[in-house]
């Protein structure tokens, strides 16, 4: 699969890129939580302490 996103037509859609990738999540059906916690245990991210629903990306990703 290949998605390319162009930013120039979500402006035109006066959509944010989180928007889109909020649509995109629920078009395909994705789990968020479980995507979210899988990323944590493979310490892909770690939780933001500051934001709780947020990830801080390691040095690994």
């Amino acid at each position: 699969m290949k998605i390319t996103i162009n930013t120039d037509v979500l402006h035109e859609e006066n959509l944010s890129l989180g928007d889109f990738l909020a649509l995109l999540i629920g078009y395909y059906d994705i789990d968020y939580k479980d995507s979210f916690y899988r990323m944590i245990e493979t310490e892909l991210a770690a939780p933001n302490v500051f934001h709780g629903d947020s990830l801080i990306l390691s040095d690994n990703t």
